[in-house]
């Protein structure tokens, strides 16, 4: 047979080798479905905010306008035009705290700072996407029953949440709420200012949520209020309005330990520190070093923001972007030669992209969005403690 010139000399009805098989997926792995009572937790949290901020989410077209014009300062990174008034802080509450709260209940029920752990045990993680499974779940059950009941012993807890606001305040009272071994404060501190704020969705934690005026007797007969007043009163919440950046050491130390003598505390900055090191990143150095001197060993830090490209913040004469966590890592991680220290930080937890996605039948009275957030939970040890 002649052949087409530039046609392969491969006789056409040759048989085409057989492709290899491709290799099988990895398995997908599934996360637990979220139990009905956390459902009905995470539902009794919304309508703590619908009722909270009732007015502002009944005024639909005010709301609009007022989240237009915080995302417009937010997309200008303009942080203080944007939370410069109650108006825009209520409306930040009404729209973008409770998504968060939700995320922030379920992180700061996994944070455990007893000596040897990062991590709280017997927790389940029902909204990260991202995350890594614990290989270890399935053995040790008649033991983790031992650890579980051990567990149960009292537990006091001090959070400190810089720029620090609705949302760690409902998150907090979530925490408190499902654990009831747990007890503590919380210390919220912000430039922005919240008091009215705050004060409104603290009153409705103990409320009844408001119901429509169509709700049947059984939706009215079963109504009832997050926690008790007694309950609610035992939060210990307070909040201050200060600049983190402005505060000196001495300051800093008044208002995280509220004028007592130092405790081991959680300090929260929840997508706070790339707003502080946008502002000035010697200063926001300056307040982690701080920070680092007043707490006790046994402390924490925990870390979200948002991932990627947007947490970056510009450094030196030629403003060269770098990524927020290594501008930490920098400041809390690095070893300093002849330098002799009592106490250095661990990262206990560290992670780039996690996805909170908002559980399927919750209801509130406008659309909700998931959200993404890198995680970095950092705790003071002594020296030779640190892996």
């Amino acid at each position: 047979m002649a052949h087409t010139k530039g046609r392969s000399s491969r006789c056409a009805f040759q048989p085409r080798p057989k492709k290899k098989p491709a290799p099988p997926a990895a398995p997908r792995v599934v996360k637990p479905a979220l139990p009905a009572s956390q459902l009905a937790h995470y539902q009794l949290l919304l309508r703590v905010f619908a009722s909270a901020y009732a007015a502002e989410l009944a005024a639909r077209e005010d709301l609009q306008s007022t989240i237009q014009d915080v995302k417009k300062a937010l997309y200008e990174r303009d942080f203080a035009a944007a939370f410069e008034n109650e108006e825009g802080l209520a409306g930040y509450a009404a729209r973008w705290s409770p998504t968060r709260a939700l995320c922030y209940a379920g992180v700061l029920a996994a944070v455990d700072l007893s000596e040897g752990r990062g991590r709280r045990k017997n927790v389940v993680d029902y909204g990260g996407e991202d995350e890594d499974e614990d290989e270890e779940a399935e053995g040790g059950k008649g033991e983790d029953k031992r650890e579980s009941e051990e567990e149960e012993e009292k537990e006091e807890l001090h959070i400190v949440a810089l720029g620090g606001g609705a949302a760690e305040l409902a998150a907090y009272a979530s925490l408190r709420c499902q654990s009831p071994a747990i007890s503590g404060s919380l210390t919220l501190i912000d430039s922005a200012p919240w008091t009215s704020v705050l004060a409104r969705l603290e009153t409705h934690l103990s409320l009844p949520p408001l119901l429509s005026k169509y709700a049947s007797a059984s939706a009215h007969a079963a109504n009832a209020a997050l926690m008790s007043p007694e309950a609610a009163s035992s939060l210990h919440i307070h909040f201050s309005q200060a600049d983190l950046l402005a505060l000196s050491p001495a300051d800093l130390r008044a208002v995280v330990f509220r004028d007592g003598p130092p405790r081991k505390t959680l300090v929260t900055l929840l997508f706070t520190l790339n707003e502080l090191y946008a502002v000035s990143r010697g200063k926001t150095t300056l307040l982690l070093l701080a920070l680092t001197e007043m707490l006790p060993i046994g402390s924490g830090l925990l870390v979200l923001d948002s991932p990627g490209s947007y947490s970056e913040a510009a450094v030196g004469k030629e403003m060269r972007r770098y990524p927020m966590r290594l501008l930490v890592e920098h400041t809390l991680l690095r070893e300093e030669r002849g330098v002799q220290k009592e106490k250095v930080w661990e990262q206990v937890e560290t992670e780039e992209s996690v996805w909170f996605r908002l559980p399927e039948g919750l209801e509130y009275p406008i659309q909700l969005e998931n959200m993404r957030y890198q995680k970095h939970l950092y705790k003071l040890v002594k020296p030779e403690k640190r892996t």
